[in-house]
């Protein structure tokens, strides 16, 4: 079985609906902001450094 993992540059707001409803679409064509082996998704810090963090934290931050 094939996994595809994808990596999302983003640069303008958005708000958690607007996220949830982007990760929903991309999820039905089998695409997920969340590594296959890792686990977790990857936010770019301002340095540009990527950080590991769960699915779930990044829509808590997304809401902010």
């Amino acid at each position: 079985m094939l996994e595809t993992y994808l990596s999302w540059y983003c640069e303008g707001r958005m708000d958690e609906s607007e996220f949830r409803s982007v990760t929903d679409h991309l999820s039905q064509s089998g695409l997920t902001v969340e590594h296959p082996v890792l686990g977790c998704g990857m936010l770019l810090d301002v340095v540009g450094e990527q950080v590991k963090l769960p699915v779930g934290r990044i829509l808590d931050l997304v809401g902010l």
